[in-house]
C-alpha cells in the first residue's frame, strides 16, 4: 500500500516485484506500507 497513490507506474497484474519494508497487521490482513520495491520482470501483453 502506497499511500497518496492510487497507482505506482510498472507494478500492475503480471509484473515480478521484490519489496522491503515492515508488515504490520491492518483488520485481519498483513500490509506493508510504502515500500521500497525493485520491478523484477513484467509479462508482456500478447
Amino acid at each position: 500500500m502506497w499511500l497518496g497513490r492510487q497507482r505506482v507506474p510498472g507494478i500492475e497484474a503480471g509484473a515480478e516485484i521484490r519489496l522491503d519494508g515492515m508488515l504490520s497487521t491492518n483488520n485481519g490482513l498483513t500490509t506493508m506500507f510504502n515500500p521500497r520495491y525493485e520491478i523484477m520482470s513484467r509479462q508482456e501483453n500478447e
